[in-house]
């Protein structure tokens, strides 16, 4: 957050990795010094020992992470503040023209008693007279062809014949339908059971689909947010986002897409988003446009005209006009601060955030049994990553918007710290022009102060602030009073709107924050889907885990039958049992990785264990799982009276020694 504020307010051009280090070593020290401390001191230190080395580097990994991401995201705002400055520049100048020709205007006036309405007279003979200067002298708007750039980019994309005339046949306004016979093929590899198409494939295929489409809807409706000029890339974007949703259809998947659907989902989707993409681009060239831009400031330009004319009676009207363009600032720091201090509160208060994922995960088990949902286990079995950041989002919503009003608290206390921050601001600001005798323009000097100040604590550019530095104040107690009142007036705006607030108005949601804290790697067994138990994403090494699940929760049926497979990968790995690839293919499980990816990927260890959790989840959910994927718990995959005996309390019990 201090990072992000220095960088929108000019005061950060550069990111370096030391830079970063520095910001980080306090922290990162104290950590280690806890960990060495930890494996020295506590009782079983001599057992402990044995993990000493793995710990140290999952901190290097960790600190590592936290660098590499952070830097990238520097980079990234430091790129987009560049591009806007460069758009600035311009409109900067014609700012700068209209303050010194208003501030002649008012010299003129200053000591006649003037009301307000021959005021405005005066200052509309000079702004009409720049803004036709300003008309004249302005370049032609940039003019783009978006449906051009779409249609290249498509065919250079697919390069299928054809496709040119079915992409200008379009009909405008169409929609996407996914279709199982259209859009849909069988994977290349079998394993030892059946691989029929179930209502629960087609099921997977229309989230993933539902999911593409809202993702790309998400990031264009990010790029209007942050009012970007339209660009080429975003095409390219969408394609990348397609495809990456085809890459997500689970590695143990009977099915996946197929080219058809690439096409035709890659078409709806561009089509669709070239009428955003051309309200984008014209309400960039608006924004960008100098005589829009400055008559969009029109009513700004009137009050610095307007405090210039009143001389040192204006301190009020100063104060009044600063909290003005603190309140976007402020607000936005607001819900910055307060999500990060819910995502805090969160992690202290409930058992499901304060360990790890594994933690976590265990969390969400017990959630799914005490609520025994079918549909739930269903989306968490085949879309774990979706499942565990809907289930932290549903979490915080309830603790935020509940009876208890813990939003409004967290908005208000964020807003008295804040606010005590600004107050300090001009108080100090206040401080140093007066012990400046040196220094005749104390209104500047007072805002390089302020604003100085608050670099890292809210979003307030020193250059947003021109029209005011050249006011005459004499009496910066007396401003500092006013600042006073005036913000006191600011704060109380703000509360009264808070007290409304909701979830949606968050840039960076408390949710978001608190799904970082539990990345790592996703990849799902081939076999039986559970994930990969690896903290760190990209990881080096095979994918793993402690405990396999049976493969029927998935869907697995023995070749040729409609046997539902109760058995585990880690047992099938140790058996003579073989799974085939491709049309004529065997291979036995002993030696799975010779299949090649994602097979090859994974280090599956013998092991016949499974969890009690398991068989209490086959067993329970018996009907519905034969219903889901067409098959049967007979013949080979009888589900044995034992595992019918077990009660969820004692699936619970285990889970909890886990």
């Amino acid at each position: 957050m201090r990072l992000d504020n220095r960088i929108r307010n000019g005061d950060l051009q550069n990111v370096t990795r030391k830079h970063l280090e520095g910001l980080v070593q306090k922290t990162s020290d104290g950590i280690e010094k806890e960990v060495e401390k930890y494996f020295r001191e506590d009782k079983d230190h001599e057992t402990l020992v044995q993990w000493k080395s793995g710990t140290e580097l999952k901190l290097k990994e960790l600190k590592e992470t936290l660098l590499h991401e952070t830097k990238k995201k520097c980079e990234s705002l430091i790129e987009l503040q560049k591009e806007q400055r460069k758009l600035d520049a311009r409109k900067l100048e014609y700012e700068d023209e209209l303050l010194r020709r208003s501030r002649e205007l008012a010299v003129t006036l200053k000591g006649k008693s003037l009301s307000e309405r021959e005021l405005r007279d005066n200052f509309t003979l000079v702004w009409n007279k720049w803004i036709a200067e300003v008309s004249s002298a302005a370049r032609p708007l940039e003019q783009v062809n978006i449906d051009s750039d779409i249609e290249e980019v498509l065919l250079e994309h697919f390069k299928e014949p054809g496709f040119h005339a079915r992409i200008t046949s379009f009909p405008k306004g169409s929609g996407f339908s996914f279709d199982l016979e259209k859009h849909v093929m069988k994977r290349k590899y079998f394993y030892f059971f059946t691989k029929k198409i179930s209502d629960a494939d087609a099921i997977n295929l229309q989230h993933i689909t539902d999911n593409i489409i809202v993702c790309v809807k998400a990031n264009i409706e990010k790029k209007e947010q942050e009012k970007r000029d339209y660009s080429r890339n975003f095409i390219h974007e969408i394609l990348n986002e397609v495809h990456n949703g085809v890459n997500s259809v689970p590695s143990h998947a009977k099915c996946t897409f197929n080219r058809e659907y690439s096409i035709a989902l890659s078409l709806y989707l561009c089509k669709m988003a070239a009428e955003r993409f051309k309200a984008m681009h014209e309400a960039f060239q608006k924004a960008n446009d100098p005589v829009v831009y400055l008559s969009s400031k029109r009513e700004e330009f009137f009050q610095c005209f307007q405090m210039s004319c009143q001389g040192a009676t204006s301190v009020t009207t100063f104060a009044v006009f600063l909290c003005e363009k603190i309140e976007a600032a402020l607000r936005r720091a607001v819900y910055e601060r307060t999500s990060k201090a819910i995502a805090e509160d969160m992690q202290g208060k409930f058992p499901d955030f304060r360990g790890n994922r594994a933690n976590l995960e265990i969390c969400i088990l017990r959630y799914l049994a005490e609520q025994e949902n079918f549909e739930y286990f269903v989306q968490y079995l085949n879309f774990p990553k979706e499942f565990f950041q809907k289930y932290i989002e549903t979490r915080v919503k309830n603790y935020c918007l509940g009876e208890s009003g813990n939003l409004e608290k967290f908005l208000d206390c964020s807003l008295n710290l804040l606010y005590g921050n600004i107050l300090s601001a001009v108080s100090l600001s206040t401080q140093i022009v007066k012990d400046r005798k040196d220094r005749e323009d104390n209104v500047s000097l007072w805002l390089d102060e302020f604003c100085r100040e608050l670099t890292e604590v809210i979003n307030l550019p020193r250059s947003d602030l021109k029209g005011i530095e050249h006011q005459e104040v004499k009496d910066t107690e007396f401003l500092s009073s006013a600042m006073a009142e005036a913000l006191d007036d600011l704060r109380d705006r703000l509360r009264k709107e808070f007290a409304g607030a909701d979830m949606s108005l968050f840039a960076t949601q408390p949710h978001t924050i608190l799904v970082e804290q539990f990345s790592g790697c996703w990849e799902q067994c081939p076999f039986c889907g559970a994930v990969c138990t690896n903290t760190m994403q990209g990881h080096d090494g095979k994918h793993q885990l402690v405990f396999h699940r049976p493969e029927a929760l998935v869907g697995g049926q023995y070749y040729k039958t409609e046997e539902l497979v109760i058995d585990i990968c880690s047992s099938l790995v140790a058996s003579d049992v073989l799974f085939r690839v491709g049309d004529n293919e065997w291979i036995p499980c002993k030696t799975y990785r010779d299949a090649g990816p994602p097979f090859s990927n994974w280090n599956i260890l013998p092991d016949s264990s499974m969890q009690a959790y398991w068989k209490w989840c086959v067993s329970h959910f018996r009907a519905q799982l034969e219903a889901l994927y067409n098959g049967k718990f007979q013949g080979k995959g009888e589900i044995p009276e034992a595992w019918q005996r077990i009660t969820k309390q004692e699936a619970l019990a285990e889970l909890d020694r886990r």
